[in-house]
């Protein structure tokens, strides 16, 4: 039998081993200056390099998603969220909140009667039951109104930081839909940590910013799910930040 070859005609033999000596030989350039830099005091040891210090990230927090049914916050519906309360790297120890919303107002506290509506009557949009799967009938039978839901979700997270992507759009309905059942100063208290921007921080050459492609999972736009892959995304953005 003839012997393997490469394109160009060398032996693919001899090209492994020339690609390892390579390899071996840059890698010992770079323990050799990294070995410079802990001499001269600027790390302290290799550890330095191979163990991140994860000690300015919170060490528990809540991940939350939230469905819509657009883009406005004061006149879109928040119709499905969901929550993580998570301690970083440790697995087996996530809480979850995961409730459907059926989009109500509270009458005797509303602050605007534009939004005034009969739960009874409401529909979701063709296009979000297509994107999310939500139906209005699945809201009808297992929503909880609006000012249950942001009264167990506010309970739920406590004082603890939470983290979103694109958190200024969570936050955003939330506080809104707060304000119209006449609750002021809603989750204000909380830090709020955006994977958005810290992607665009940590991984600047992306071409897309989407949850889906920074985290390498798929999007399915159902609140909990994308709450996972926020999780796997932050962790990711911890190690390298």
């Amino acid at each position: 039998k003839g012997r393997a070859t490469s394109p160009n005609g060398a032996n693919a033999c001899d090209v492994f081993h020339l690609r390892l000596k390579k390899d071996r030989f840059l890698g010992m350039i770079r323990l050799y200056y990294i070995q410079r830099l802990v001499n001269m005091g600027f790390l302290s040891s290799l550890k330095d390099l191979l163990v991140p210090d994860l000690s300015f990230f919170p060490e528990k927090a809540v991940i939350l998603d939230l469905e819509t049914t657009g883009l406005s916050a004061p006149v879109d519906d928040i119709i499905e969220v969901a929550i993580i309360k998570t301690t970083f790297f440790r697995s087996g120890n996530d809480e979850y909140y995961s409730r459907l919303v059926l989009p109500t107002i509270n009458y005797s506290n509303a602050l605007d009667n534009h939004f005034l509506r009969e739960s009874a009557e409401y529909t979701v949009p063709t296009e979000i039951t297509k994107l999310t799967g939500i139906t209005s009938q699945e809201l009808r039978v297992k929503g909880i109104p609006t000012p249950q839901m942001l009264r167990e979700v506010e309970i739920f997270i406590g004082d603890l930081p939470i983290i979103a992507h694109n958190a200024k759009f969570d936050m955003r309905f939330l506080r809104n839909k707060a304000m119209q059942n006449g609750i002021k100063d809603y989750l204000k208290k909380n830090e709020v940590i955006c994977t958005l921007e810290m992607a665009k921080r940590a991984l600047p050459y992306e071409k897309s910013y989407k949850l889906a492609d920074l985290s390498g999972g798929k999007q399915k736009h159902r609140a909990l799910s994308d709450c996972k892959l926020t999780k796997r995304l932050y962790e990711k953005c911890m190690i390298i930040l």
